[in-house]
């Protein structure tokens, strides 16, 4: 790893981060877009990305986390 201060991400770059938790363990997802063009971007322009881009991820999650909760006995153990 390169020491001293990392360099600033390129024009026009979008950073979007997941976080969160799952049972017991906390998790991120990071994604770096690239905007295409040179008009402005809103920052309601930003909020739509972050949504259109965390419903797909928030679902999936939802979904191994329904997994994982069937796959525990009435104690809380993982059971499999």
């Amino acid at each position: 790893m390169p020491s001293g201060p990392r360099p600033d991400p390129p024009f026009r770059s979008i950073k979007l981060v997941f976080n969160g938790h799952l049972s017991d363990r906390t998790w991120a997802n990071v994604m770096w877009l690239h905007a295409n063009g040179d008009g402005v971007i809103t920052v309601s322009d930003l909020e739509a990305l972050a949504g259109d881009a965390g419903d797909p991820l928030r679902h999936s999650l939802h979904a191994v986390a329904v997994q994982r909760l069937a796959a525990r006995d009435d104690t809380g153990r993982s059971v499999g």
